[in-house]
């Protein structure tokens, strides 16, 4: 084994990847312990020699997107290039699996009010790799911790269609976003047939469901090209677009991402 190699985590690698990432957050260590005992796919560790002292991974949706997971380096380990190393080897890895655009979230967090922001370095080493600042959801992990999400294109791919979705909408229901304390989703699925279930009241009451859960905010992503046929209902439901992740379900198409605060009133149609 060479100096230093990124591998792939096998399963009697966990302990030691847990005990890395715990080292900087205990909440990422204990949803990477979750996932590690569903799979390892694409989840890899940094070695040097025998010992591992850091992990990344990645996932890749059916647009071809893939998402980076919980990329930390052991404590003892930091300021050597290795972060940027790794860094390198899961961009490389995630091109030759065929990545179209690689996202990255973040947060804000700061230990004390006013101080630095915890993941400051991580963020200059995304930048440093060319990623993007996309996103920025105030109060989203928890009251005063907001996401940050970079994004880094590799290579073109699926074309726009040729004509906008309107294709009927079913709203499905609605759960806390993983990892957050109090921000939640609204979920829902194309109709191949049929007429759906969207309207502002349906939407409406969907949401209200999730307040009544003790969701503090809720979100609704929508494709760019199916924003058209549903604004207007958005709207009167007191949802506010937020931001946006370009070209995500392909080239030209951006997830809109709308969202609603608990307390906010929604206009009157």
């Amino acid at each position: 084994m060479s100096a230093q190699q990124l591998l792939p985590l096998l399963d009697e690698h966990i302990p030691s990847a847990i005990a890395i990432i715990d080292q900087h957050d205990e909440d990422d260590a204990e949803y990477a312990q979750n996932t590690y005992k569903r799979s390892l796919d694409d989840q890899y560790g940094l070695f040097l020699e025998t010992q591992l002292v850091g992990v990344s991974g990645f996932t890749i949706d059916q647009n071809d997107i893939a998402w980076i997971s919980w990329t930390y380096l052991d404590q003892n380990h930091q300021g050597k290039g290795l972060g940027s190393f790794m860094l390198d080897q899961i961009i490389d890895k995630i091109h030759m699996a065929g990545g179209r655009k690689i996202f990255v979230a973040t947060s804000d967090y700061q230990e004390t009010p006013g101080g630095p922001l915890l993941y400051a370095a991580a963020m200059k080493l995304y930048e440093k790799h060319r990623f993007v600042r996309e996103v920025f959801h105030p109060d989203y992990y928890d009251e005063g911790e907001g996401q940050i999400i970079y994004g880094l294109r590799l290579k073109t791919g699926s074309s726009i269609p040729d004509t906008p979705s309107n294709s009927p909408i079913k709203l499905i229901g609605n759960g806390l976003i993983t990892e957050t304390e109090s921000s939640w989703f609204i979920e829902w699925q194309n109709e191949e047939s049929g007429t759906g279930n969207w309207s502002v009241q349906n939407l409406r009451a969907v949401t209200d469901d999730a307040f009544s859960k003790g969701a503090t905010s809720t979100f609704i992503s929508i494709p760019s090209n199916k924003i058209d046929f549903i604004i207007a209902d958005l709207v009167a439901a007191g949802y506010k677009l937020e931001a946006r992740l370009a070209d995500y379900y392909a080239d030209g198409i951006d997830e809109m991402r709308y969202r609603k605060l608990k307390n906010q009133q929604p206009n009157q149609t």
